[in-house]
């Protein structure tokens, strides 16, 4: 992964206006609104999630785990994503969605087991059906006992890297206990084509803190962006996270 103003940094489960504002001023390039997923705390109608979309200057992404294309394009239709975002095994081609949705951009995920020696052929393979199929680009999360998506679970850095490595010039965004504290060095060892964080900026469930939001783009932008461009950077865009700051 080379700097770049084109690495993707998204931020995953919002829920309101203030923390997208926060997001966006700090540089996130995209977020994400887990719209009808019942079971996450993070869930937002897609009534909510098309005011959201809306309202936004980065772009949006529509979290889903519908497995039936018909009811992903209705959905999308409704939310205006710029992005869908599928979790778990999908029984269609990428492509089933996205010809339906002319200039929307379609992400899988895949999950890899966080433990000792993880298995990478399983996961290795989910990458490349992917990027056969249709997909524009794979989000590499952890995940535990079968369930990944906001776990707060940090998957082998190293693992990832491989698969990274093997999926050639195939964009990875990596997810999975990332916070500001472990980004910059996630992003060094594992060199993907961006990161997505939720449970990492919040200071409990479902509590987005905007001092960590600052914190983690900051941490991004620090290993992403040459140090000429950050110079050039407005120093009011509240990208630089100053010491004693509050989550107000």
């Amino acid at each position: 992964m080379n700097p770049s103003r084109h690495f993707i940094l998204k931020i995953c489960g919002l829920r309101e206006i203030a923390h997208l504002r926060v997001a966006e001023a700090c540089g996130a390039t995209h977020f994400g609104l887990l719209v009808e997923v019942t079971q996450s705390p993070r869930c937002v109608s897609r009534r909510q999630a098309r005011v959201l979309a809306r309202a936004a200057r980065a772009r949006p992404v529509m979290v889903t785990m519908l497995d039936d294309p018909a009811a992903i394009v209705d959905l999308a239709r409704t939310v205006q994503p710029a992005v869908v975002q599928h979790h778990g095994e999908p029984s269609f081609e990428p492509e089933a969605v996205r010809r339906e949705l002319p200039g929307t951009e379609f992400w899988q995920v895949v999950s890899v087991e966080v433990g000792p020696d993880p298995d990478l052929l399983g996961p290795a393979e989910r990458i490349r059906a992917a990027a056969a199929t249709g997909a524009d680009r794979v989000v590499l999360d952890a995940a535990r006992s079968g369930q990944s998506g906001g776990l707060g679970v940090a998957m082998d850095w190293e693992a990832a890297a491989q698969l990274v490595e093997a999926a050639g010039e195939f964009p990875i965004l990596l997810a999975g206990g990332l916070s500001p504290d472990n980004v910059a060095e996630a992003i060094g060892r594992v060199r993907p084509a961006g990161v997505d964080v939720s449970s990492g900026v919040e200071t409990g469930p479902n509590a987005k803190s905007p001092r960590l939001i600052r914190a983690f783009c900051e941490a991004v932008r620090l290993v992403t962006v040459p140090a000429r461009a950050r110079k050039r950077q407005n120093p009011e865009t509240g990208s630089t996270v100053h010491r004693g700051e509050s989550d107000a």
